[in-house]
C-alpha cells in the first residue's frame, strides 16, 4: 500500500521528468507523461494483486535492501558481515538508501525505474535527432517505450533499467563530446564509467575495451603512415602485456564465462546443449551463442504467451538487422569507404555504435545461455541496430514513406 511519502518521492520524479523533456516534441513530451502515470498505476494495481506472475530477481534485492535499511536506520553502517555478491549488494544498499529519506516500501526502488527508464528513452531520443530526422527520432520512441523487455523491467525492482540508461548515456555523451568538443562530456563518460562498476563488475572493462577498439580504428583509417604504424606498435605492446603478464587474468575472465554459461544453461528457454569446459570450448560455441542472444526464440520456439512476446520483439531486430545490411551493402559497394558516405561527426558516430555493439553483444552472449537471460542483457544494446539502420537509410534509395 503507497504511503504519503512514497507519494512525495512519485511527485519529485514526476516533476524533473516533466522538467526534463520541456524542450522535446511535443508528441514525445506527452507521451513520456501518460507512460509515467500508466507505470506507476501499473505499479500499484501489481502490488495489491501481484498481476506479473514472474519477478525474475527482484526477491533477492527487496529481501537485502530491507536487511541493509534496518541496519543503517539505526546507524549500524557495519555491512561487511552481509553475504552477497558485490553488484547485489551494491544495488540493494542503493535502494536503502533511498528508503532513509523517504519510506521503507519496495514502491520506492520501482517508481524510481519508471524514472530512470523515462530517461532511457529520452536519451535515446536525443541520440537518434544528433543521427537522425526528427520523424525517424520519434518513431524510435514509440517503438522503444512500449518495446517488451523495456516496458516489463521499467516497473520491477532490479537494476536492468539503470544499466541501460548508463549505457545510452555513454553513447550520448561520446556524441556531444565528438560533436561539440564538450568537455563536460568527458566527465559525464568517465563518471557513467566509474558508476557501471556498481552494477556489473566488469562493465568498466566492457567501455575500455569499446574506446580502446574505437581509438584504433580511428588511426587506422587516417592517411598518414606514421599514426599506422604507432597504433600497430601500441597494439602490439598491448596484447604481448595481456599474453605475457596477465594470463591470471584471462584465465579468471574465461572461467568467470564458463561459470556463468553453465549455471544459466540450468535455466528454462535453454539454448546451450553443449558443455563448456574450456576457452577453446567458448570460442567453437560462440558463433551460435551470438545468434541465439540476438534472435532467440524463433517462431517454432515458440510454447508459450511469454516466448511469444519474445519472439515478437526480436522479429524487429531481425527486420533492422536485414535492413542495415541491404542499405549497407547498397551504398558501400558503390563507395567502398564509409567516410566518403557521411561527414565527418557521422562517420565517427557510425564506428563508434558499431564497435559498441558488437563488442557489448558479444561478451553478453559469452555469459548467456538461456532466453530468459538474453531478454535481459541484449537491452543495453540492441538499440543500436534500429538507429544504425535508420542512420543508413538516410543515405539509401529505399525509403519507408512513414519515416
Amino acid at each position: 500500500m503507497i504511503d504519503i511519502s512514497s507519494v512525495f518521492f512519485l511527485i519529485i520524479l514526476f516533476t524533473i521528468n516533466i522538467y526534463l523533456y520541456r524542450k522535446v516534441h511535443s508528441y514525445v513530451f506527452f507521451l513520456s507523461i501518460f507512460l509515467f502515470i500508466f507505470k506507476i498505476l501499473l505499479i500499484l494495481i501489481d502490488d495489491q494483486f501481484k498481476i506479473i506472475p514472474y519477478v525474475w530477481d527482484s526477491l533477492q534485492f527487496e529481501e537485502l535492501s530491507m536487511i541493509i535499511y534496518e541496519r543503517l536506520r539505526v546507524g549500524n553502517f557495519n555491512l561487511s558481515d552481509i553475504n552477497s555478491s558485490g553488484t547485489v549488494f551494491y544495488y540493494s544498499l542503493f535502494s536503502a538508501f533511498l528508503y532513509l529519506p523517504f519510506s521503507p516500501s519496495f514502491l520506492i526502488p520501482r517508481f524510481f525505474n519508471v524514472f530512470i527508464s523515462s530517461i532511457f528513452t529520452l536519451n535515446l531520443y536525443k541520440v537518434s535527432i544528433l543521427l537522425l530526422n526528427r520523424k525517424k527520432s520519434i518513431f524510435l520512441y514509440f517503438l522503444f517505450s512500449f518495446l517488451p523487455s523495456y516496458f516489463i523491467f521499467s516497473i520491477v525492482f532490479m537494476r536492468d533499467t539503470i544499466v541501460n540508461f548508463i549505457f545510452i548515456s555513454i553513447l550520448l555523451n561520446f556524441l556531444y563530446l565528438i560533436k561539440n568538443g564538450s568537455r563536460f562530456a568527458i566527465f559525464n563518460v568517465f563518471f557513467f564509467t566509474i558508476i557501471s562498476y556498481f552494477l556489473r563488475e566488469f562493465n568498466p572493462l566492457l567501455i575500455f575495451t569499446i574506446f580502446m577498439i574505437y581509438g584504433f580504428i580511428m588511426i587506422l583509417i587516417k592517411k598518414n603512415v606514421i599514426k599506422k604504424i604507432i597504433a600497430f606498435l601500441i597494439l602490439g605492446l598491448f596484447v604481448f602485456i595481456i599474453f605475457n603478464y596477465s594470463n591470471q587474468s584471462l584465465n579468471f575472465v574465461s572461467n568467470y564465462m564458463i561459470s556463468q554459461l553453465n549455471y544459466r544453461a540450468s535455466g528454462g528457454a535453454l539454448y546451450l546443449f553443449n558443455i563448456i569446459e574450456t576457452p577453446i570450448d567458448l570460442l567453437v560455441n560462440f558463433p551460435s551463442l551470438f545468434i541465439n542472444f540476438l534472435y532467440y526464440p524463433s517462431f517454432n520456439q515458440i510454447n508459450n504467451v511469454f516466448s511469444f512476446i519474445v519472439f515478437f520483439e526480436t522479429l524487429i531486430y531481425r527486420i533492422s538487422s536485414v535492413l542495415f545490411i541491404l542499405f549497407f551493402f547498397e551504398r558501400i559497394s558503390k563507395l567502398r569507404k564509409i567516410s566518403k558516405l557521411f561527414d565527418v561527426f557521422n562517420t565517427k558516430a557510425f564506428y563508434f555504435m558499431i564497435i559498441m555493439f558488437f563488442v557489448t553483444s558479444s561478451v553478453s552472449s559469452l555469459i548467456t545461455a538461456n532466453g530468459g537471460t538474453a531478454f535481459r542483457q541484449r537491452m543495453f544494446m540492441i538499440y543500436l541496430i534500429p538507429i544504425i539502420s535508420l542512420f543508413f537509410m538516410n543515405k539509401s534509395k529505399i525509403r519507408f514513406h512513414f519515416l
